[in-house]
């Protein structure tokens, strides 16, 4: 399950951009490579460079799919379906069977400018009309590899639910969201998603009961499909997001050494192995992102996003989720638009995990099967509203439990305890652990409106490099855009809250004994890379939070 929820949200996309995909032969799976329906593995790199609406892989697959793969991950997802139903894989659409006994996939379907791998249900129907789910892939991860390599069974489990007995039935569809580099939300993918849907509505679904779901590229993506920006022939009713960007207008703006896998967005667009560097003519801060969102004015482009977007929202059921420590996005760009949802007073039910990075939420994904599973019986369902708060007690693989429950019992609270709404949000702090002299970074803390705050970070001498000292505003958090020292050294952190110190310890950040290690960020000379960055699986170079020391649980190294 854990591999399974970590896939979903395509954290292939890392492992992808740093070990390119070869060309393979002897596939089984249709990549459409080098003609539709072929099995050999697409070039990676179709362009010296995307452009706006034109990417690599659009209606092609970079990952062939091996015999013994595919017979791994048929045996693992027929395990996972209702006892008497069979599983079948099929390469073309017109091999799709009505009537029978068995939920079939049809792989890579390519639909006006984007692919889809579709889940059909037991005893499917083209004359039937049973709600839809269109999940985007994490960013650069393309269907054969979140399905069939990465092993993320997740639509199987839903359609397999959904086909047993007093249930409609569920069409389920992979998509790769456009392309390699494509965040899916260019006019040419909007027109795919409407198609894609035109397509489902002639072959047993109704694309006026419409379910978007994912996370990271795929959560955008299920806001901005949701959202539906040209008003295309299709109603989502409920979007279930994790772990989204919801202003693309920061992908441009935010240093790349606080939120280090922001560096390889900019190796995506540009296939430069440098293009994260400061100082590269596509790099940070330069021309190059517009080529995924159409604009380089990060204004246009928040406006182009779901927080401007948001108002057409109203009506549909919102999940989102999010840890506190993403490498991706900052805190203060998810609870801003959190209070957007609220402010618009569309009824949502958000989640937020801390000492956690860009990992689904547990309390997302139950609400998720929750929803599906009542639908598909013809039943109402309504997640709980209001902000949750959730802990993983061991980044990155700990269980995640409510953070009301944790508080009580520690690390033996009960992981299915029912969490409380409204907490209080906790302090948070994300900076870099490593810098490069005189190089931009972004330091940013957050915590309950009305509560004090306090940082620093000094050298060894006590030469002092940056401090805040504020109260935070109805906004929830403080930031600051600042250079690293011009020499360099090592930098050791101090925090308060409401006067109390937050030991510098309490970070995901963990040593073999599980005790967290001291925030501290080391300047050297050169910009270091996205991988030395990375504090861990999915998490930022240095998060800290109120309550993620745990050193009970740890022994000194």
């Amino acid at each position: 399950m854990r591999k399974i929820v970590l896939l979903i949200i395509g954290l292939l996309f890392i492992a992808a951009l740093a070990t390119p995909v070869r060309a393979q032969t002897g596939g089984v799976i249709t990549t459409n490579y080098p003609k539709p329906g072929d099995t050999s593995a697409a070039p990676a790199v179709r362009l010296l460079a995307p452009k706006y609406g034109d990417y690599s892989n659009m209606e092609t697959d970079p990952a062939a799919v091996s015999e013994a793969e595919r017979d791994a991950l048929l045996s693992k997802a027929k395990a996972e379906l209702p006892a008497g139903i069979d599983l079948v894989t099929l390469n073309k659409w017109d091999d799709a069977k009505e009537g029978i006994n068995a939920v079939q996939i049809v792989n890579n379907l390519p639909i006006a400018g984007a692919t889809y791998t579709l889940v059909l249900p037991a005893n499917w129907s083209r004359k039937n009309k049973v709600p839809v789910l269109l999940s985007g892939n994490g960013a650069g991860v393309s269907n054969n590899q979140r399905f069939w390599k990465g092993s993320d069974t997740t639509l199987i489990r839903l359609v397999g639910t959904a086909s047993g007995a007093g249930h409609t039935g569920l069409i389920a569809a992979y998509s790769n969201a456009g392309g390699t580099e494509s965040q899916g939300v260019d006019d040419h993918t909007y027109k795919s998603v409407g198609a894609f849907f035109d397509f489902v509505a002639q072959n047993g679904g109704d694309p006026q009961h419409a379910i978007t779901a994912g996370g990271s590229r795929g959560g955008g993506t299920a806001l901005m499909w949701a959202i539906n920006p040209l008003k295309l022939n299709y109603n989502v009713q409920a979007v279930f997001a994790d772990i989204p960007p919801t202003a693309y207008g920061l992908l441009s703006q935010r240093s790349v050494l606080t939120y280090p896998n922001l560096g390889y967005i900019y190796i995506a667009v540009t296939h430069l192995p440098d293009a994260y560097k400061y100082g590269s003519p596509f790099g940070p801060g330069k021309q190059g992102i517009g080529a995924l969102i159409g604009t380089n004015d990060p204004t246009e482009a928040d406006a182009k996003s779901p927080i401007g977007l948001a108002e057409s929202l109203k009506g549909k059921i919102v999940v989102i989720g999010r840890g506190t420590h993403d490498p991706f996005f900052p805190l203060r760009e998810f609870l801003a638009f959190d209070r957007r949802l609220t402010e618009l007073t569309i009824t949502h039910t958000t989640v937020i995990t801390l000492g956690q990075g860009h990992i689904v939420n547990s309390f997302w994904l139950q609400q998720l099967f929750a929803y599906t599973d009542a639908v598909t019986q013809g039943k109402p369902y309504q997640p709980p509203p209001g902000r949750f708060l959730y802990i993983n007690l061991l980044p990155p693989d700990g269980t995640q439990v409510p953070l009301s429950a944790y508080l009580k019992d520690g690390l033996q609270a009960d992981p299915k305890a029912v969490p409380a709404a409204n907490l209080e949000l906790p302090f948070t702090a994300e900076i870099p652990v490593l810098a490069g002299v005189g190089l931009p970074v972004d330091v940013s803390v957050c915590g309950k409106p009305g509560a004090t705050f306090s940082y620093s970070a000094t050298d060894a001498s006590g030469k002092e490099w940056t401090k805040q000292d504020g109260t935070f505003g109805a906004e929830e958090c403080a930031h600051a855009e600042i250079k690293a020292p011009d020499s360099p050294g090592e930098y050791a952190w101090t925090f308060t809250y409401n006067g109390k110190v937050i030991p510098a310890t309490f970070t995901p950040r963990r040593n073999e004994g599980g005790c967290g290690l001291p925030a501290v960020t080391t300047v050297s000379l050169n910009q270091p890379s996205p991988s030395e960055l990375n504090g861990g699986e999915a998490s930022l170079g240095f998060g800290v939070d109120q309550y993620s020391a745990q050193e009970t649980s740890c022994t000194a190294p």
